[in-house]
C-alpha cells in the first residue's frame, strides 16, 4: 500500500483496462470520423496545413512535457516529485510552448487551420497528462469518461457543421477546442493544493531525463514513413502506410493496459511477491495476446483489403506482419510496465530507439535495393529486437530509489 491506496486484485484491474480499451477505442473511432469529416469539408491545402500544425503541436509537446504523463503514474513511489508539481510545470511548460509556435505561426503565415491544428495538438498533450494523473489517484471512471469526451465533443462539433452549413469553420473549431484545453486543464486542480505545487516546481527537472527521453522515443517512429518515402516507390510507400494504420486499432488494448497496469505495479514494490505475480499475470495475457493475433492475422489482412480496396493487394504480406508485430508489441508492453513501475524508463527508451534504428535501417536498405517484397520482415524484426531488449533489461533492472517511508505526498 502507498499512500492509502490499496493494490486490487487482477480481477478489478482486468475491469479496469477493459474499461480503459474500450474508452480508447471509441476515441479513436471518434477521431478517425472527426479527420475524415475535416479532411470532406475543406480543401486538401487546408487539410495539410491543419495536420502539419497538428503534428508539429504534438511533437512540441512531447518535447516540453518533461515526460510528465509517464513519471506521474508512479504517484506515491517517489519521494519527489509529487503529481502536483508534475501537474503545473507540464501544464506550464506545455502552454508556453504551444503559446511560442502559435505566436511564430502568426507571424510566418496566419491561418485558422494553423490555429486548430495547434489547439488540438494542445489538448491531446494535456489530456494525455490528465488521463495519467487520474490513472495514478484511481479515478478511473473519470480517465476513461474524459477520453471518450475529448473526441466526442470535437466531432460533435464537426458533425453539426457538416450537417448544419456543409461546410468547416477553422475558427469556430478552434473556439470549440479552446473548451477542451481548459477541461483538461481544471480536472485535475481540484486533487492539487497549487499553492505548495507552485513551491516544488524546480522537483520535476530532477531524475526526470529518463521519462522525458522515454516520451520522446516514441517520435522515431514517426519517421518510417518518410524514410521509406525517399527510397522507394509511392506506391510501395502507400502499401506500408495501409499496413502501419492497422497497428492503431490493435495496439490499443496493450498499451491501454499498460497504462492502468503501471500504477498497480507500483504499489506492489514493497512486496516483491506480489509484483512478480502481477508482473507474470500480465506477460501471461501479453503471450495468449500474441497467440491470437498470429492465429488471425491472415483473416485481418483479407479484411482490410476488403475495406481499403483490391488495389492494396501486395501489402497483404505487410498487413499481416504488421498484425504479428503488435501482437510482439504487447509482450514488449508488460516488461515495459515492469520497468516504468520500478523507476527505470531510460532503459524501456533504449529498447524502443533500438527496435525503431532497426525498422528504419531495414527501411532504408530494402527500399533502396529494390527487396520492396520483403518489407514484411521489418515489423517483426523491429519488435524481436525491443523485445528481446527489453526484456534483458527488465530481468536485472531493481527499483531507483527506494520508496518513501512516511512522506506525504501533495495530490
Amino acid at each position: 500500500m502507498i499512500d492509502g491506496r490499496v493494490p486490487v486484485g487482477t480481477r478489478q484491474l482486468a475491469s479496469r483496462a477493459l474499461g480503459r480499451v474500450g474508452a480508447r477505442a471509441g476515441s479513436s473511432l471518434a477521431f478517425g470520423v472527426t479527420l475524415a469529416l475535416v479532411a470532406r469539408l475543406v480543401t486538401s491545402s487546408e487539410f495539410g496545413t491543419f495536420m502539419l500544425a497538428y503534428s508539429i503541436g504534438l511533437a512540441a509537446g512531447i518535447f516540453a512535457g518533461v515526460g510528465a504523463p509517464t513519471r506521474v503514474l508512479r504517484a506515491g513511489t517517489d519521494r519527489q516529485p509529487s503529481p502536483g508539481s508534475l501537474y503545473v510545470v507540464h501544464s506550464a511548460l506545455v502552454a508556453v510552448s504551444g503559446a511560442l509556435l502559435g505566436l511564430a505561426y502568426w507571424v510566418l503565415a496566419p491561418h485558422p487551420a494553423v490555429y486548430a491544428g495547434l489547439l488540438l495538438a494542445l489538448g491531446d498533450s494535456f489530456v494525455n497528462y490528465t488521463v495519467s494523473h487520474m490513472t495514478a489517484v484511481d479515478r478511473h471512471r473519470v480517465a476513461n469518461l474524459l477520453l471518450l469526451w475529448h473526441r466526442g465533443f470535437v466531432l460533435l462539433v464537426v458533425g453539426l457543421e457538416y450537417l448544419v452549413v456543409g461546410r468547416l469553420s477553422f475558427t469556430l473549431l478552434a473556439m470549440a477546442l479552446c473548451v477542451q484545453v481548459v477541461v483538461a486543464l481544471c480536472i485535475p486542480m481540484s486533487l492539487v493544493l497549487v499553492r505548495e505545487s507552485l513551491a516544488q516546481w524546480r522537483h520535476p527537472f530532477t531524475g526526470g531525463l529518463g521519462y522525458w527521453s522515454y516520451s520522446m522515443s516514441a517520435l522515431l517512429g514517426q519517421l518510417q514513413i518518410p524514410v521509406l518515402a525517399a527510397v522507394t516507390s509511392a506506391t510501395t510507400v502507400a502499401n506500408y502506410s495501409i499496413a502501419a494504420k492497422v497497428i492503431g486499432p490493435i495496439s490499443i488494448l496493450t498499451a491501454s493496459v499498460s497504462v492502468v497496469a503501471v500504477p498497480e505495479l507500483a504499489k506492489r514494490i514493497e512486496s516483491p511477491a506480489r509484483f512478480q505475480r502481477l508482473f507474470h499475470y500480465l506477460l501471461g495475457l501479453a503471450g495468449i495476446y500474441l497467440a491470437l493475433l498470429a492465429l488471425s492475422a491472415w483473416p485481418i489482412a483479407h479484411l482490410v483489403l476488403l475495406v481499403v480496396g483490391s488495389q492494396y493487394v501486395d501489402a497483404t504480406p505487410i498487413i499481416i506482419a504488421m498484425v504479428i508485430g503488435a501482437g510482439l508489441s504487447g509482450c514488449s508492453q508488460a516488461f515495459n510496465s515492469r520497468l516504468l513501475a520500478l523507476g527505470r524508463p531510460s532503459l524501456s527508451s533504449t529498447a524502443i530507439m533500438a527496435g525503431a534504428v532497426a525498422a528504419l535501417g531495414l527501411l532504408a536498405a530494402l527500399g533502396s535495393t529494390g527487396l520492396d517484397t520483403s518489407l514484411w520482415v521489418v515489423p517483426v524484426a523491429a519488435e524481436v529486437v525491443v523485445v528481446g531488449v527489453i526484456a534483458v533489461a527488465s530481468w536485472s533492472a531493481r527499483p531507483a530509489s527506494a520508496p518513501p517511508r512516511h512522506t506525504r505526498v501533495v495530490t
